[in-house]
């Protein structure tokens, strides 16, 4: 860029506020008009689009599950993630990973897998919740997989006016 067309940059940008007038605007930022990337907490009917193994920040390989929103229809194609720890160093938290795979599988009808890929593009109903993680940022977690040899609940979203935050730590 020559000095010229910096100059004119300069003074187009007016200090860089021009080039945000369309997402300040006259009234300025409004937060509540930008939408979460967390789901509400409800039931939602999910399928699999990606099943995959990769280093976890603790070192060894994890089961990561990419599920598709496929119902209610106004969260259609939204994303949630799980990550199973199957490769831990600790025996509890590789415990804990079987014991979620399991309630995935038999949320999605499969008694018996025998690789990652027999995952995908399968369907499932689970419980979400919204969470605080760790640090203290919300995050939405499954509260339940229903099994899929059982009666499954009605998919449905929680009324708009809630935080949607479990009370009980779910």
């Amino acid at each position: 860029m020559s000095e010229a067309d910096w100059i004119e940059d300069e003074k187009t940008t007016d200090s860089g506020e021009a080039m945000f007038s369309e997402v300040f605007g006259e009234g300025g930022f409004d937060t509540a008009k930008v939408k979460s990337n967390l789901l509400p907490a409800g039931v939602y009917r999910l399928r699999i689009s990606k099943a995959e193994t990769r280093a976890s920040k603790a070192g060894p390989n994890m089961l990561a599950l990419t599920l598709t929103v496929a119902e209610p229809s106004e969260y259609e194609g939204k994303r949630h993630y799980e990550n199973l720890n199957l490769q831990h160093a600790s025996a509890q938290v590789r415990e804990i990973a079987k014991q979620q795979l399991k309630a995935i599988c038999l949320a999605c009808g499969i008694t018996q897998a025998k690789s990652p890929s027999d995952l995908i593009d399968r369907e499932c109903v689970a419980t979400i919740a919204i969470k605080p993680d760790n640090a203290g940022e919300l995050r939405n977690n499954v509260k339940k997989w229903h099994d899929a040899s059982k009666e499954v609940p009605a998919v449905f979203v929680e009324a708009a006016g809630g935080d949607g935050v479990d009370p009980f730590g779910m």
